[in-house]
């Protein structure tokens, strides 16, 4: 069984909620290896938990923030302490805030080698379109556990 993932599903979480719109989680213990960072942005705040959580579960340490200016600030504050992220997830659309565009644009500007996927339930046109703006795997919304790992690991590869 698999689970879909996209703006109707409801979870429930046992901690608290994130502050300020970011957040961050280390891969499960006992899970196998790490497999490395991932950084995630979407303005959705259910959006932001199930991809820390699901991404933990795959061996991912990810940290989350609600918009691209955080991302980018917190891609460059890592870059600076030599803690680099593996990959980057971002959404398309974001309310009041870089959505996934502009932050794209200033990704590249910061490390033209940046592996990003566009993850969005609001893509239009071909994967081609996205993958010419230097997108490294295009999403869409609703997906599976099972398509989010396989293009994570593809992009990876």
């Amino acid at each position: 069984m698999d689970l879909t993932i996209g703006p109707t599903l409801t979870t429930c979480s046992s901690g608290g909620a994130p502050g300020a719109g970011e957040s961050s989680l280390r891969a499960a213990p006992g899970r196998g290896p790490r497999l490395g960072r991932v950084l995630v942005m979407d303005d959705e705040q259910l959006m932001r938990e199930m991809l820390r959580r699901h991404l933990a579960v795959f061996g991912y340490e990810t940290e989350a923030f609600a918009d691209g200016r955080a991302a980018v600030d917190a891609y460059a504050r890592a870059r600076e302490e030599g803690r680099l992220f593996d990959a980057v997830i971002l959404d398309w659309f974001v309310n009041g805030g870089w959505g996934g565009e502009r932050t794209m644009a200033e990704l590249l500007a910061l490390d033209p080698g940046v592996k990003v996927m566009v993850c969005s339930g609001s893509l239009s046109g071909p994967d081609e379109g996205y993958l010419r703006q230097g997108f490294r795997a295009v999403l869409g919304k609703p997906y599976t556990l099972g398509e989010l790992r396989l293009k994570l690991e593809s992009m990876l590869a």
